[in-house]
């Protein structure tokens, strides 16, 4: 004979668990996942702060990465103007050229016009050839004689005898200095119907003018 069954506290039937779902044969159920809280407290998320550099440090310069993986530092903007400026790879920069002198100086105005003057004297048949060595540089002096022998020449050739002679004389003289002690003239010269143009050089040397050139064209 079967006992009958025994009746259960309510205190024990509110802590039975409760049936679970019955699963069907070859399907594999999964569990509900039970969302957990941690009992840590968590630690508040600091922000970093920027902090300026110290008095007199610089920060440091971006570095370009080698070929080899290392990094090397930028190449310094000044040191590289100095590198490509003048005087740079061994070259050696020329002295300064004396500026010219805007026309020319008094003193060589004055110059250029006693040795015209000379050349003239020549010219006009007044003075021989030989006279202006002593106005001319040493070296350059022979052909000078020579250039003004031939223009006393052609200015003597042109007379027809009983001619009146006429005087060659200076009509204009234009003179300039591109650099101080070198003097480059050119002057109109000629008679009634008929002008030349005279071309010199002349150069202050040891204290005293002397002429290089000259040329009757």
């Amino acid at each position: 004979m079967t006992p009958p069954p025994r009746a259960v506290p309510p205190a024990v039937e509110r802590f039975r668990p409760a049936a679970t779902e019955s699963r069907r044969p070859g399907r594999i159920g999964h569990p509900l996942a039970v969302p957990t809280t941690s009992s840590r407290p968590t630690a508040p998320v600091s922000t970093p702060v920027p902090h300026p550099h110290p008095a007199g440090l610089r920060a440091a310069a971006p570095t370009h990465q080698g070929s080899a993986g290392r990094a090397r530092p930028a190449p310094d903007p000044a040191r590289a103007a100095a590198s490509e400026g003048p005087g740079a790879a061994g070259t050696t920069t020329p002295p300064p050229v004396p500026e010219a002198v805007a026309g020319a100086t008094p003193e060589a105005k004055r110059a250029a016009k006693r040795f015209l003057d000379t050349c003239l004297e020549i010219v006009n048949g007044y003075r021989p050839a030989g006279h202006v060595r002593a106005l001319a540089s040493p070296t350059d002096a022979a052909g000078m004689v020579a250039q003004l022998a031939s223009a006393t020449s052609r200015v003597s050739g042109r007379r027809r005898p009983g001619q009146p002679v006429r005087t060659v004389r200076l009509r204009r003289l234009r003179v300039c200095e591109p650099r101080p002690g070198v003097v480059e003239a050119a002057a109109a010269v000629g008679v009634a119907g008929r002008t030349w143009a005279m071309a010199f050089r002349i150069e202050r040397r040891r204290g005293s003018w002397v002429g290089t050139s000259v040329a009757l064209l």
